[in-house]
């Protein structure tokens, strides 16, 4: 999978968070990746625990997919940036019970707050 490819199933599953993409990130994996992350951690912060794990699996399976730049997208623009940023009880919750074995673990080890 390339940018392209997750693109358009960002687009097609998540219409909501595809929209958030303004003008200057169109085009810039990391900046579009970044992008979604931001709207997932929105839904955090409003206790959307069935979208996070939505968006988890998404990205997940776009990971087992991503050729080389995708990967390091996601691992850095949405995981990495994810376990650095804002913590909190809830966010903690929704990782710990929604999220997907392999990003709770790449998590952890950027951060131990998700341990």
């Amino acid at each position: 999978m390339e940018r392209s490819e997750f693109i358009a199933a960002l687009e097609s599953q998540f219409p909501d968070a595809f929209a958030q993409i303004d003008q200057r990130e169109s085009g810039l994996l990391h900046c579009e990746v970044g992008a979604f992350r931001r709207f997932v951690e929105e839904k955090m912060d409003n206790d959307a625990a069935w979208y996070c794990e939505k968006a988890f699996r998404f990205i997940e399976q776009c990971l087992e997919e991503a050729g080389p730049a995708l990967k390091n997208a996601i691992e850095v623009s949405f995981i990495y940036d994810l376990a650095i940023g804002a913590q909190s009880t809830q966010r903690h919750k929704i990782v710990k019970e929604r999220a997907p074995k392999f990003i709770k673990d790449k998590m952890a080890h950027a951060n131990v707050f998700w341990k």
